[in-house]
């Protein structure tokens, strides 16, 4: 018992470490983070936790789940990027836990450490864990859904169902119902079918899940419906938001280096959990039909994002985890895999080297972080290609790591400032008369406001199909008889014309964002 507590210690100290350590040292990375954050702060301004707003207007874009989440945290630690980030490293730090237990309860605690430890260090959850999104708090509630139905909880599955509805809308209840549903068909168990408890059940969901919902409605009415359902879900699935993501293999290198390094373990754990044993493979088939069925959702969907596939991660990292400790007691040959481990490990390596030629501001990490992979995947492969399984899985680990915290401590902070509005935000403050206007190009505008706390009025704005013409409005708004400070990318700012950008003075230059100032008639 005391061997066992040690595993989980070891494996909760792991994630204390990646997910928390220096969350609050980035600043919010335009445009997902400042939303979420800005939006809980409006909540807290406003006394209304029903109505999401950000810029003093209701927001209809997610559920309130994650903005209560970040509005408390905010009310303990104030309005900082720690606060903005905490429910996400919170969920994380939760899932990993989830996955702990099922595993231990399921396959032992071998496969238990192995599984947390691959869904800890894998790195898109890594990344998502550190992020003011929802990502992390969709994930956990979906995983908790599932495994608790697996458990035969089917109270607290529905109850979770909710909760995932609340933070994400409708997905949190289909893909639940529809992986229960495909792996039910897939034994052919129908007597399944009543064991889902469904008319006991969706109460149960109709109680938490609900109320909120038709609050909504009775404020807002039929806006709320064709908004929130119609634009931010329906309309997101069938029509690309993004047109150079819309490519049905958009989610293929999304998998690969997300779940990076153990992704080079995952064909031969798929392949092999098809075959296994009776008296496992139906928890295997479940964990493979629950990431097969993410991965194929969000293919078919229109609008693709990297952060859509979190979901999936779970499972794909207790598979593997349960192919790990099989490999430790009963190792058989691995060179492909050991190939496959260095292959990949050198590309990322030399796409890093790569990378710094275009970015010589990230120098430095960039080749701190490509010699971590280099030795990292040198080491691996060679313990691998030895047999030394558990040897190799403790090296990869401890690269995996090294590497996701070298991109926290160098390689982010390098970045971080040509993807956030914080410091033009600075500067703007530094330069504000107190009187006048304020224009804002539609990236740039959530981090602005959260860092200055002004009105701002936004240049443009893309939505799907309904396109605005950015350069008409802004030579609009240049064109007004006003005194007026415009937020601009350097790409906005080439749209004007040279009469046009005369009439403007650059105030603060910040990478590629510009302050710029318009004085009005004298």
């Amino acid at each position: 018992m005391e061997y066992l507590q040690q595993r989980w210690i070891m494996v909760t100290l792991l994630c204390l470490i990646l997910f928390f350590f220096q969350l609050g040292s980035l600043p919010l990375l335009d445009p997902d983070e400042p939303v979420y954050a800005q939006t809980a702060k409006e909540m807290l301004a406003a006394g209304d936790w029903l109505s999401p707003r950000i810029f003093g207007e209701v927001w209809f874009d997610k559920p309130p789940m994650y903005y209560w989440l970040v509005a408390g945290a905010t009310m303990l630690l104030g309005p900082t990027e720690w606060a903005a980030r905490l429910p996400a490293a919170g969920m994380a730090l939760g899932t990993v836990w989830l996955v702990y237990a099922f595993m231990q309860h399921r396959f032992g605690s071998a496969s238990a450490a192995a599984s947390a430890v691959v869904l800890a260090t894998s790195l898109e959850f890594f990344y998502l864990a550190k992020g003011a999104v929802t990502d992390s708090t969709l994930t956990f509630f979906l995983t908790a859904c599932l495994l608790a139905y697996w458990e035969k909880r089917m109270a607290l599955a529905y109850v979770l169902a909710a909760l995932a509805t609340l933070t994400k809308g409708p997905v949190g209840l289909l893909f639940p119902g529809t992986i229960l549903l495909l792996e039910l068909l897939s034994r052919g168990d129908w007597r399944g079918f009543v064991k889902l408890q469904l008319p006991k059940g969706l109460l149960v969901y109709a109680v938490v899940a609900l109320p909120w919902y038709i609050a909504m409605y009775l404020i807002h009415g039929q806006v709320f419906i064709d908004t929130f359902l119609g634009m931010h879900n329906v309309t997101r699935f069938t029509s690309a938001e993004h047109d150079v993501s819309n490519v049905w293999t958009y989610f293929v290198p999304v998998l690969i280096l997300g779940f990076f390094p153990w992704i080079t373990l995952l064909p031969q754990t798929v392949w092999l959990a098809l075959k296994e044993a009776q008296y496992e493979r139906r928890t295997l088939r479940f964990l493979l039909i629950w990431a097969a069925f993410i991965f194929v959702f969000f293919t078919i969907a229109k609008t693709k994002l990297v952060s859509y596939i979190l979901p999936m991660f779970p499972p794909l990292a207790m598979l593997v985890g349960w192919r790990l400790s099989r490999l430790w007691v009963q190792p058989v040959r691995q060179r492909a895999w050991a190939v496959a481990c260095g292959a990949l490990h050198g590309l990322l390596a030399a796409g890093l080297i790569y990378g710094q030629t275009l970015m010589p501001e990230l120098a430095l990490g960039a080749f701190l972080a490509a010699g971590i992979l280099f030795v990292t995947g040198a080491g691996a492969s060679w313990l691998i290609w030895r047999g030394g399984y558990q040897r190799a899985w403790v090296s990869l680990t401890a690269g995996a790591s090294a590497f996701l915290l070298t991109l926290v401590l160098v390689l982010l902070p390098l970045a971080a400032p040509q993807f956030t509005a914080k410091d033009i935000a600075e500067d703007f403050k530094a330069n504000y008369d107190g009187v006048s206007a304020v224009y804002v190009i539609k990236f740039l505008r959530p981090g602005f406001v959260y860092y200055t706390d002004m009105p701002t009025e936004e240049v443009g704005t893309t939505l799907f199909q309904n396109k605005v013409d950015t350069k008409a409005v802004l030579q609009q708004m240049v064109s007004r008889q006003e005194r007026a400070y415009f937020v601009l990318r350097l790409s906005d700012y080439r749209l004007l014309t040279e009469a046009e950008q005369k009439k403007m003075t650059v105030l603060a230059t910040r990478y590629e964002v510009l302050l710029l100032l318009k004085e009005g008639p004298l």
